[in-house]
C-alpha cells in the first residue's frame, strides 16, 4: 500500500466519502502539486493568510497538528478554486470546505513525514490504482 492509498482510506473513513475519497485526494494533491512552488508554495498561501503556523503544524515532525475551519481553507484558496476542487472532486460546493479542513492536515503530514516541504508529489505517493 503507498502513502496515497493510506491517505485515501484515512480520508475515506473521516469525511465519509467512502470509494469517492480516491477522486478528492488526487484532485487535491493535482492542485497543491500545481501551485508554483509545490507545496512550499502551497504552505506560503497559507502564510499569506496568517496560518502558516497552523500549515507547520500539520508537518510530519509537528506533535500536535491544529485544526482549521472551513473558512479559512476558503480564505486561503480563494473561492474560485473551491468551486473548481468541489466540481472536479464531485463534492458538494457546501461541503468542500469541511472537507478539505479535514483532507489537507492528512494530506501534508503524509507527504512531510521528515518535515521537508517537497516541490512534486512524492514517489512514495503514488498508486497504480490512480494512474
Amino acid at each position: 500500500m503507498s502513502l496515497l492509498d493510506g491517505l485515501i482510506d484515512e480520508a475515506a473513513r473521516a469525511t465519509g466519502l467512502g470509494g469517492d475519497a480516491r477522486k478528492l485526494v488526487a484532485v487535491v494533491a493535482g492542485y497543491i502539486f500545481t501551485v508554483p512552488g509545490g507545496l512550499k508554495g502551497f504552505r506560503d498561501k497559507f502564510a499569506k493568510a496568517g496560518l502558516g503556523e497552523v500549515f507547520d503544524s500539520w508537518m510530519g515532525h509537528a506533535l500536535h497538528p491544529r485544526s482549521v475551519s472551513a473558512g479559512q481553507v476558503q480564505h486561503v484558496i480563494g473561492n474560485r478554486d473551491m468551486i473548481a476542487l468541489a466540481d472536479k472532486a464531485g463534492v458538494g460546493s457546501g461541503a468542500i470546505g469541511a472537507t478539505l479542513a479535514t483532507v489537507l492536515p492528512m494530506l501534508v503530514r503524509r507527504v512531510t513525514p521528515d518535515g521537508t516541504l517537497p516541490t512534486a508529489l512524492p514517489t512514495t505517493c503514488s498508486s497504480s490504482s490512480t494512474a
